[in-house]
């Protein structure tokens, strides 16, 4: 199986304020496993985000970003949190609603590696 590695950086704005945020998507190794999941729900499907921001984005977001992980599955997608193998989603508004389009929008570029602006 291919291996992605991509990464995309793009801006996001809250409060009057913009961000320049950097996005790396990596596919997860073979050996991931989510406990809470079906293994055919997401193997061969997911993805490792990390995200970097300038200036830093505030503590309530960031929290997050240890174990993101990001599942296409069944024409969907859903971006989370994986901790001790159990997947809880983060919710679908503000900054990670903004970062699972960006991610979704560069894993449907062709192509197994790039950097996207």
């Amino acid at each position: 199986m291919n291996r992605t590695d991509k990464t995309v950086a793009f801006s996001w704005f809250d409060d009057e304020k913009e961000y320049g945020i950097i996005a790396a998507i990596k596919s997860v190794d073979e050996d991931f496993i989510i406990e809470n999941m079906e293994s055919t729900t997401y193997v061969g499907f997911t993805y490792e985000i990390g995200v970097t921001s300038h200036p830093a984005l505030p503590e309530e977001i960031t929290v997050n970003f240890e174990g993101m992980t990001f599942i296409v599955f069944l024409g969907d997608c859903a971006l989370g949190v994986v901790r001790n193998s159990y997947w809880s989603e983060l919710p679908d508004e503000g900054f990670f609603q903004h970062l699972k389009v960006n991610v979704l929008e560069i894993l449907l570029l062709n192509g197994d590696e790039g950097v996207y602006h």
